[in-house]
């Protein structure tokens, strides 16, 4: 991580697209070249990180389109919730949702749904050309 700005007893981290905001106090300064080593000793020793593993393996299985045509209003809101979450950790900012035009009922369940999502920044019908009204596409904040 890198600092971006510190600001009185406050500091802002960045890795990629990962920001995080902190006290300084929790900030500890590490020498790159002695990181560098150290991440070489692990990986012959495999002794990799647990948690990166279990998101290398998410991220390797995920997929920001769901097909919800068919499944009831109850179950159809769990993927959701479910696709939202995995995309937030891997960080994705679009995905799609893919429920069909029919009655309309599904798209407005989900669509209302999505209204009380904080995570969600906007959505909006897919190009016509694409399947319009029967995809949502969702940008996450």
């Amino acid at each position: 991580m890198e600092v971006k700005e510190i600001n009185k007893n406050k500091v802002e981290l960045v890795n990629g697209m990962i920001s995080i905001k902190t006290s300084l106090d929790k900030v500890v300064k590490i020498d790159k070249q002695n990181y560098l080593k150290q991440e070489t000793n692990n990986k012959r020793n495999d002794t990799s990180n647990p948690i990166m593993n279990r998101i290398n393996e998410v991220r390797a299985g995920f997929s920001a389109q769901i097909d919800l045509r068919g499944e009831r209003t109850e179950e159809a809101l769990r993927k959701v919730a479910q696709l939202l979450d995995t995309a937030r950790l891997l960080g994705e900012h679009y995905v799609k949702i893919l429920h069909g035009k029919g009655d309309g009922i599904l798209k407005t369940q989900i669509r209302n749904y999505l209204k009380q999502q904080p995570m969600v920044k906007s959505f909006y019908a897919e190009k016509i050309e694409l399947g319009g009204e029967g995809i949502t596409i969702i940008e996450l904040n």
